[in-house]
């Protein structure tokens, strides 16, 4: 379905379908649960479609997909997704009817406020996923745009779903249309009441434009993540060791696209010697990760990147490098603490600094695309967290976890699912 008036004839009839015979709660939450459990097999043989379905389009390494879907899987199923229906509202069924807020004395009811629509990133798979759980949660009607470049998840999942329920059908559309059609995206945006939208600035610029400025507008542009290390950490060996694999993991998830990719590392040190002696930790931490989870083929332009920052630094006197035979992965000590992207592809920057507390000075400029920190800090650093939330950190997650933010916590610094309702109230 790609055409503009297929699209709008499809959702007049969610709109009417939700209007009229919404499902309860209670289903959504059984028949999600019923889907990712039985994705969670090994075995499903839908599952092992999915999986090669989606190798074939983002050419991510099997095994990393695998841990990637069952992250997802895991976070839709109904224990997570009642404790986090419960954090955000509290008693879940006001997303039904009016229901008594006691410390508000009065009554609330959290009702859709119209059509969402969802613009899907190309370059990641999992929010297609929770789009539409999320979706089917705040209960009205909703489009989920995808990206050519990952056509699988949302669509799979959603015909997965329509097979338990038949008469779900009609409560949305999954779909996706190219770039180049102003006339459907301009159609769907213009009747949206909420959109949630990824992708790079000049996307979102573009989109935003087009939405009705009466509309609730949630964009996920890119976002730039870095790791700390404390001296106490650093000076031992093992600990290090074990901190560096844990950073390498957090960048071969995704091959570094995602927003907690960490870009750069800051070692708490004075000794040039003990920074890099952190970075050969990493590049041979890297290295493993490689051997383990391959980085995906690229495409002549990306590898292009890769060499370009590899060139950049290997130019640099007060630089040192150490980097595969290929463009698999690269690692760069340099004194120069200023925050700044990588070409990603598993591409890190590790940066020695003599305190940590200097570094929320250091971050400030790039206050509007902080995303997490990924810490390993041997004392308490409680003011330094604080600092760093107040110049825009989202999220402080240990290393290794980066890539698996917890499903009931918030995303980029916003509520899951309240964004995407109205609060009704009853007085």
């Amino acid at each position: 379905m790609t055409d503009a008036t297929e699209i709008a004839t499809a959702l007049d009839r969610a709109t009417t379908r939700w209007a009229s015979r919404p499902p309860a709660l209670l289903e959504v939450l059984a028949t999600v649960h019923a889907v990712a459990t039985r994705w969670l097999d090994s075995a499903d043989p839908e599952r092992r479609q999915v999986l090669e379905a989606l190798y074939a389009h983002t050419g991510l390494h099997p095994d990393m997909l695998a841990a990637i879907l069952d992250e997802h899987l895991r976070a839709v199923r109904r224990e997570t997704l009642e404790r986090l229906l419960r954090a955000e509202f509290g008693d879940p069924s006001v997303l039904e009817d009016f229901r008594p807020d006691p410390v508000r004395d009065l009554r609330l009811y959290a009702p859709s406020p119209g059509l969402r629509v969802w613009w899907l990133p190309g370059n990641l798979p999992g929010p297609a996923l929770m789009a539409l759980v999320f979706s089917l949660l705040t209960r009205g009607p909703f489009l989920i745009r995808v990206s050519r470049h990952e056509p699988v998840l949302a669509p799979t999942f959603w015909e997965a779903l329509c097979r338990e329920r038949p008469d779900w059908t009609d409560l949305g559309v999954v779909t996706g249309w190219p770039h180049e059609d102003e006339k459907t995206t301009r159609a769907v945006l213009t009747a949206a009441h909420v959109v949630v939208a990824y992708g790079h600035e000049s996307t979102l610029e573009a989109l935003r434009t087009l939405v009705p400025g009466t509309a609730r507008w949630l964009p996920y542009p890119h976002r730039i993540s870095f790791a700390i290390v404390s001296r106490e950490i650093l000076e031992a060996p093992d600990r290090r060791a074990a901190v560096a694999d844990g950073l390498a993991e957090d960048v071969a998830w995704f091959d570094q696209q995602g927003c907690m990719s960490p870009h750069v590392v800051y070692v708490e040190t004075r000794a040039a010697a003990t920074a890099r002696a952190f970075a050969e930790d990493l590049a041979e931490s890297l290295r493993r990760w490689q051997v383990r989870w391959p980085r995906r083929r690229l495409s002549p332009s990306e590898a292009m990147r890769v060499r370009s920052f590899r060139a950049r630094w290997l130019a640099d006197p007060d630089a040192q490098v150490w980097m595969s035979d290929d463009t698999a992965w690269t690692v760069v000590w340099t004194p120069r603490p200023d925050l700044e992207p990588t070409c990603t592809y598993r591409s890190v920057l590790v940066k020695p600094v003599d305190d940590l507390d200097r570094l929320p000075d250091v971050v400030a400029p790039q206050r509007r695309h902080l995303q997490t920190v990924g810490y390993a800090v041997g004392r308490p650093w409680d003011d330094l967290a604080r600092r760093l939330a107040r110049v825009g950190v989202k999220r402080f997650a240990p290393l290794g976890t980066l890539q698996k933010p917890p499903a009931i916590g918030c995303h980029d610094g916003r509520p899951r699912l309240s964004d995407l309702v109205d609060f009704s109230q009853w007085e």
